[in-house]
């Protein structure tokens, strides 16, 4: 009766190794989703538009960047946080090793985004007027003031 208890703790200790790697992945599917529709995300070389998914690898935090044109761009961080799942690892240090190694020790955070990017006030949005730089050093007060009025030299 001993052993069977024994055999029957050593494989559940087997079994149960590496756990959140075997349920859950070393991947994190994240869904992102705008106000407007169609902006684009950018993350980690990756990129698509809303509404979309993409597929990060678990263990690591993850800037992800929203922009559209004519609106404001904006910048959020994916985090990680601890998946339950490697609780079932128990005292099994290969289990916790292995999720460790894959970073399905960990989930990303949130799974799902949602973000509203207001419209550009117009004094936000770029200009392309050209700015001229004049050394003053040794003009005469007049010089400067045609430059100043002028925006360029006589």
């Amino acid at each position: 009766m001993r052993r069977l208890k024994l055999l029957v703790v050593m494989t559940a200790a087997l079994l149960l190794t590496s756990c959140a790697t075997i349920l859950t992945g070393s991947q994190s599917t994240v869904k992102f989703n705008s106000e407007p529709d169609n902006v684009t995300v950018a993350v980690e070389g990756q990129s698509c538009s809303t509404p979309c998914a993409l597929s990060l690898k678990k263990g690591s935090e993850y800037l992800v960047r929203f922009t559209k044109n004519g609106h404001r761009t904006q910048t959020i961080v994916l985090s990680k946080g601890f998946n339950v799942v490697a609780l079932l690892n128990m005292f099994g240090l290969i289990g916790w090793v292995v999720d460790f190694a894959t970073g399905a020790l960990w989930n990303v955070q949130p799974e799902t985004v949602f973000v509203t990017l207001p419209r550009a006030s117009a004094s936000a949005l770029p200009t392309y007027d050209a700015v001229a730089l004049f050394d003053i050093t040794g003009m005469s007060k007049s010089e400067v003031d045609y430059i100043a009025e002028h925006g360029q030299m006589r």
